[in-house]
């Protein structure tokens, strides 16, 4: 039997964790419910080591959180009859005490299915299972679950499974709409529901020693005792430290993750005492962004850019002119841009928080969701560094191949929309900037504005020309003049031909205008 939680010995730590209510200040004892269970005595599909351990430390974390217990422990190596019974007594408990401030909470730890758009709990009498076909009658759905918890009468739910999933069935029986590694995430997850995954779809996920706990639970365990700790920081907490202790391991490491829409009100499994001042993180949807399927848009927090992940791919870079040749190949990795230039709330947001010290004007134009303007290159550094620190990713400008690659999008013209581009379709030759997005008609990676309203930083230094550039989709800032930094796209003020996919120039990192903002990016695992 492997101990490891994945590949075909297939284990991911998913803790099923449900809220009904999300509240900063300490809630009652009464409006805190807990069902928690561990399996890993087996009939057919192996013994697990630690499931057990895991459900009985979890339990017990709980109870110390004022957590109310369904049946007031931990229950171990559990039937599916016991099972449905269990999920029906959560559901009468909540039936109880509903209300937005009920917190529900199920933990499960053992084997899990991944099949047909839903995760599967697998019971201890499991010899049933035999074919794909068996799964939904002999097994619990999270649907299931979720229809239980139905009773808390609105609010938060949190599902976290620590599901192990040791493949013992033929791979012919679960070749269609089945998972080979990972859970999956749910489709048509509820409103108002968060799903944290001890591992990414498709990652492993460790069992852990014989007679301790897996990784995921360990630290999650001591991250939820942190006062003042939010739910999103816990998590991404328990994430980081569960992949430093796993990335030495043959399969590679473990990258729990979250599915959820951003919190109106952050929870606290144990909040800051009154009157102390408990020390705060700063992470915003800490794992999810690591994740992102191609052209799928998130932004990482309410003053945050909205960024898309774009494929990688290759293209030939260059122009028509001098200084944009020689043509040559590139190749991009995986990165999310910015939709939309950067703008005046977003910078704003910046200066009040202290991470920008400049508050540049808006000639008169108005602010809100215009690009930001009269911004330096120097001045756009501060700006990632602060949105850095905000999100706890790696924000950055784009290097000059990327910045052409995205607004290419795979078109080879000499624009996104072609060989001719119209004041219908971008700002150029204008009188100002206009609000981001303000043309409809995004390019194929679904971004706006790339050409014209305002020239956009990148990070490279300034280079006469493509000699001896890297082809590799990285800044060039060896050589050249790095006082000096390129922008691209053109701006309201340009005549098409500066406003190409091609088109560069470039100024002093000092340098600000009425014409000059950025877009940002930052690298996808």
């Amino acid at each position: 039997m492997r101990t490891e939680r994945g590949g075909d010995a297939i284990g991911v730590a998913l803790v099923l964790v449900l809220w009904s209510a999300l509240y900063a200040a300490p809630v009652d004892a009464a409006r805190r419910i807990a069902l928690v269970i561990g399996n890993g005595d087996y009939a057919k599909f192996g013994d697990l080591h630690n499931p057990a351990n895991d459900a009985r430390a979890m339990a017990e974390k709980l109870k110390s959180l004022d957590f109310t217990l369904i049946g007031g422990q931990a229950h171990v190596d559990v039937s599916r009859q016991r099972m449905v019974t269990l999920l029906r007594d959560l559901g009468d408990a909540l039936g109880r005490a509903p209300g937005a401030g009920t917190t529900a909470l199920v933990y499960y730890s053992g084997h899990g299915v991944a099949q047909d758009g839903e995760n599967w709990l697998v019971p201890v009498d499991d010899s049933d299972i035999r074919f794909r076909d068996d799964v939904p009658d002999f097994a619990i759905g999270t649907k299931t679950v979720m229809r239980r918890l139905e009773s808390s009468g609105g609010g938060l739910n949190i599902l976290i499974f620590d599901a192990c999933r040791d493949n013992r069935l033929e791979s012919r029986q679960l070749t269609k709409g089945a998972s080979r590694k990972g859970l999956a995430p749910v489709k048509g997850r509820p409103t108002d529901t968060v799903m944290i995954y001890a591992a990414a779809d498709g990652e492993v996920a460790y069992d852990g020693p014989s007679g301790g706990l897996s990784p995921f639970t360990e630290a999650l365990i001591e991250e939820i005792d942190v006062p003042g700790r939010r739910l999103v920081d816990v998590v991404g907490q328990t994430a980081a430290r569960v992949r430093r202790e796993t990335e030495r391991n043959s399969e590679g490491p473990q990258v729990p993750w979250m599915d959820f829409t951003p919190l109106e009100t952050p929870f606290y499994f144990k909040p800051c005492p009154l009157g102390s001042d408990c020390p705060q993180i700063v992470v915003i949807n800490p794992i999810i962004a690591d994740i992102w399927e191609d052209f799928e848009q998130r932004r990482e927090c309410d003053d945050c850019p909205l960024m898309v992940a774009v494929p990688t791919g290759k293209f030939n870079m260059g122009g028509k002119y001098k200084g944009e040749r020689p043509i040559r190949e590139v190749i991009i990795g995986r990165l999310a841009v910015g939709v939309h230039e950067v703008t005046f709330s977003q910078w704003d947001a910046c200066t009040s928080a202290g991470g920008c010290s400049r508050k540049p004007g808006d000639n008169r134009w108005g602010r809100g969701n215009r690009p930001v303007i009269d911004v330096s290159w120097q001045d756009a550094q501060e700006y990632v560094r602060w949105l850095s620190k905000v999100t706890g990713k790696t924000y950055r400008l784009l290097s000059e191949s990327e910045w052409e690659y995205v607004a290419r999008a795979t078109t080879t013209g000499p624009f996104h929309t072609g060989s001719t581009i119209s004041r219908a379709q971008a700002n150029y030759q204008g009188s100002g900037t206009v609000e981001v997005g303000s043309y409809p008609e995004s390019n194929p990676f679904g971004l706006h504005d790339v050409h014209g309203n305002v020239w956009e930083w990148v990070a490279d230094c300034w280079h006469g020309d493509y000699s001896g550039a890297p082809s590799d989709g990285s800044a060039w800032t060896r050589g050249g003049d790095c006082g000096k930094r390129v922008f691209r796209g053109g701006s309201w003020e340009n005549k098409p031909e500066y406003v190409r996919s091609a088109s560069r120039w470039g100024g002093d990192d000092r340098l600000s205008a009425t014409s000059l903002g950025f877009r940002v990016a930052r690298t996808l695992d």
